[in-house]
């Protein structure tokens, strides 16, 4: 568990080498990008980095005109500088390391550090996660880890959402793990999830809040980190965060007895301190998370699994969609990819345009 930071697997490698390439564009976009018109201030004219003498918090909840940071282990009400826009305090949101002031008896937001990372929901999921997060509709940002949380059963378990939020992980820099929730509702478990920990070496994680399975694995595998837990509606993540810091009882509702989906409970993402120096913040739940922002002939690039089995390919430009002589379908064929993740990429694909 304490070697989560050290690429040894085939999803860390394609993911290292897919965040080096993203952090040169970035660069290279910033030298060169126009888009900051003259005399209109963006967070870039306020981003400081964090020195040994900065008095840095965390932002834990933006609400109104109010963020509550975590500074010095209390929670304190920040207001945003005057001679910041206030237009910008819609794009702070939970896990915004920012630098703090205290005048007047009262505390104010003075600059930001460079985000690390971030996870964003993708365009075309109509799901609310923030009021405040405007640019790529983030959720949460300097995350260290990403708890996809799933359940076994009530609702029922959905492969083709994690496998979509695998993608935002990748998107934003963030090591993802998998959590199986309500492991004591069923003994049944889905193949895909010995795929996912065997071939993509992401670890996957049985836990129930009900009873408590697993949730001692869970905690040292977030400890001292900044974690994010998000999932389908109804998964229980606001259930597992209650276990893992006892007092606070977090909304928690059952999953719908009609449609067996689970109903909203958090509303907007929050930041919760625990034992250990890690961070855990809970986002609201979604039940689609569409996939829409990727060009059709770079998902592919998102499912490492097929890379060996592309230079088998006839076609360079090959899809692995209707195209004759495709190595990745062969692969499929013989049970060297997972039938179920080529069909999860199949659906993405389907609705991506060029």
């Amino acid at each position: 568990m304490g070697k989560m930071d050290k690429p040894t697997n085939l999803y860390d490698r394609h993911r290292n080498k897919r965040a080096q390439a993203k952090k040169e564009r970035a660069k290279a976009g910033r030298a060169n990008s126009n888009e900051d018109e003259q005399g209109i201030l963006t967070w870039r004219d306020f981003e400081y980095p964090e020195a040994g003498d900065s008095n840095v918090g965390i932002i834990s909840e933006v609400r109104g005109g109010i963020s509550i940071v975590l500074l010095d282990e209390k929670m304190v009400e920040c207001k945003l500088d005057r001679k910041i826009p206030f237009a910008l305090f819609r794009e702070l949101v939970v896990g915004d390391k920012v630098h703090v002031e205290s005048r007047g008896g009262e505390a104010w937001i003075v600059g930001r550090v460079p985000r690390a990372s971030y996870l964003a929901r993708m365009r075309g999921d109509s799901t609310r996660f923030s009021a405040h997060a405007t640019e790529e509709q983030v959720v949460a940002v300097n995350i260290d880890v990403a708890a996809i949380v799933a359940s076994s059963d009530r609702p029922a378990f959905h492969s083709g959402l994690i496998d979509r939020y695998l993608i935002s992980c990748e998107n934003g820099c963030v090591r993802p793990i998998i959590c199986l929730n309500k492991a004591d509702l069923t003994d049944t478990r889905d193949p895909i999830l010995r795929w996912y920990q065997d071939q993509l070496g992401i670890t996957v994680i049985e836990t129930s809040a009900e009873t408590g399975q697993g949730l001692e694995t869970l905690s040292a595998c977030l400890r001292g980190r900044i974690a994010v837990l998000v999932g389908n509606s109804g998964v229980g993540k606001s259930s597992i965060i209650n276990r893992l810091m006892p007092g606070l009882s977090l909304a928690a509702k059952t999953v719908s007895e009609r449609s067996g989906e689970g109903r909203h409970t958090t509303t907007a993402s929050n930041l919760y301190p625990l034992e250990g120096g890690t961070l855990l913040i809970d986002t609201p739940g979604i039940r689609n998370l569409a996939i829409t922002d990727i060009p059709r002939s770079g998902l592919k690039t998102y499912f490492p699994e097929f890379a060996p089995f592309e230079r088998a390919c006839k076609f360079n430009n090959c899809l692995h969609d209707h195209e004759p002589q495709c190595g990745v379908k062969n692969g499929v064929e013989s049970g060297e990819i997972s039938r179920q993740r080529y069909e999860s990429y199949l659906r993405m694909l389907k609705n991506l345009n060029d």
